[in-house]
């Protein structure tokens, strides 16, 4: 399988992750384990993927000795709330090449709502979750997110010449 090479999205990420500090952080997709290395603080850190080649390259890129790695699709092997969860999707249609490392759609389901359903169940009353997401399907993932009880906030934006990444923090209302 293929793990997803650092680019604009990651780095914006990582950016925000930089001013975050936390006691439980969750990497969700942790690919190489940019997220992992960036966050300001954390006493305990578990980098999830899906992708068992990702948890291994993760496992050798990330400096911090407090990290966990899981695979995982989404949260099936996650136990436990976190402060913060930062998710770096696959926003990308559903076209060749196909890659679930940039494919949203996955098996008939939409990864990024079934992120947004399942991730309630995985956040400390006061945390939060960081989503990397581009324009496409913006209104939709924002109206779904809404629904499901979240407040929706925009901490990061970046126009490239194809597309807009935005950084957007969730939390419980």
């Amino acid at each position: 399988m293929y793990v997803y090479e650092p680019a604009d999205d990651s780095w914006m990420l990582a950016n925000e992750l930089k001013k975050r500090k936390c006691r439980r952080f969750l990497d969700m997709g942790c690919g190489s384990g940019v997220q992992a290395n960036s966050i300001g603080r954390a006493d305990e850190i578990v980098c999830a993927d899906v992708n068992p080649d990702a948890v291994e390259t993760a496992k050798n890129n990330v400096k911090t000795g407090n990290a966990r790695f899981v695979v995982s699709n989404l949260f099936d092997n996650i136990t436990g709330r976190f402060d913060l969860i930062a998710f770096n999707t696959p926003y990308l249609d559903d076209a060749d090449p196909r890659d679930m490392a940039w494919t949203h759609i996955q098996n008939g389901e939409d990864v990024i709502e079934k992120f947004i359903l399942q991730a309630k169940n995985h956040i400390t009353k006061d945390g939060k979750i960081l989503l990397l997401i581009s324009d496409r399907n913006y209104d939709g993932y924002k109206l779904f997110a809404m629904g499901q009880g979240y407040n929706w906030k925009i901490i990061a934006e970046k126009p490239l010449f194809f597309e807009t990444l935005y950084v957007v923090e969730l939390s419980v209302q």
